[in-house]
């Protein structure tokens, strides 16, 4: 874990028993993979003690701080190594990202583009960028900043969700269904990047595909509502009722409310 090696890092140039925080470093390893990110404050904060100019723990304990939504104290650490160190473009971004989950958009965006002037090829801040402009409906900024962070960064699957998103918005549907099938390729155990291409496949009314797309959400992510919304809706539309109304079924048992599901199921009922 990439937590453990940079205090073994740290450790490794002061005078303190090593030892003990080795251990304590491979004690919040153990708790993060429990979900426990609380446990990562607690350690964090007893680093700073022993060493207060050291700006990676505060990068670190940010991160914690932000995962438990306790966002003003995200903010102070991320400040605080921003003060320690300004020439770090991923501080910036850390403290955009919290911005940004607060709703504090024009912070956000401000950090991501002071950000991309200490490093112009800064990819994560290309992305920060667009979905910043992405909510603000500033659709063709978005696709630019989307698609710089690919250029800078071809692997990261999820800008290319976030750029397909967009294309898709715009009906511009052969271009979207190459960005999710990308985001697939790059990342064939994430559910989402199959619900989306999923999404394009009803769009261009390719509905067998859809099928493909939405079983394989369902089969990495069987609780996501979603997924059986998306194959009813493709079953529906190629007549098979019968398979696309246990999908509704189990979308509102999931979720009682959901609209689409209890819309779909209606209809379908109706078929039947």
């Amino acid at each position: 874990m990439k937590t453990v090696l940079i205090l073994a890092l740290l450790v490794s140039t002061f005078s303190i028993d090593i030892q003990a925080y080795a251990a304590a470093a491979g004690s919040f390893q153990d708790e993060i993979q429990k979900g426990d990110p609380r446990k990562g404050i607690e350690l964090f904060t007893g680093l700073i003690e022993d060493m207060p100019d050291r700006v990676e723990l505060y990068v670190l304990r940010a991160s914690c701080y932000q995962q438990v939504k306790e966002y003003d104290k995200a903010l102070a650490d991320y400040s605080k190594a921003i003060e320690l160190d300004s020439k770090q473009p991923g501080f910036l971004v850390g403290r955009g990202t919290v911005y940004e989950e607060k709703g504090q958009l024009e912070q956000a965006l401000a950090d991501y583009s002071k950000a991309l002037e200490l490093n112009s090829d800064w990819a994560a801040a290309h992305q920060g960028k667009g979905r910043i402009f992405r909510i603000q409906k500033n659709y063709e900024k978005a696709i630019e900043e989307f698609s710089k962070a690919i250029e800078v960064d071809p692997k990261e699957p999820t800008t290319y969700a976030w750029r397909g998103n967009l294309y898709l918005q715009k009906k511009d549907l052969d271009k979207a269904l190459a960005d999710f099938s990308k985001a697939v390729e790059l990342a064939p155990g994430n559910p989402n990047a199959y619900r989306m291409r999923g999404i394009g496949y009803l769009w261009t009314k390719n509905y067998e595909k859809a099928v493909i797309d939405f079983s394989k959400a369902i089969e990495l992510n069987p609780r996501d509502v979603e997924h059986y919304v998306g194959r009813g809706d493709a079953y529906y539309h190629i007549e098979k009722y019968d398979k696309a109304l246990p999908d509704y079924e189990s979308a509102c048992q999931l979720a009682p409310k959901n609209v689409e599901a209890l819309l779909g199921r209606a209809r379908t009922l109706n078929q039947l």
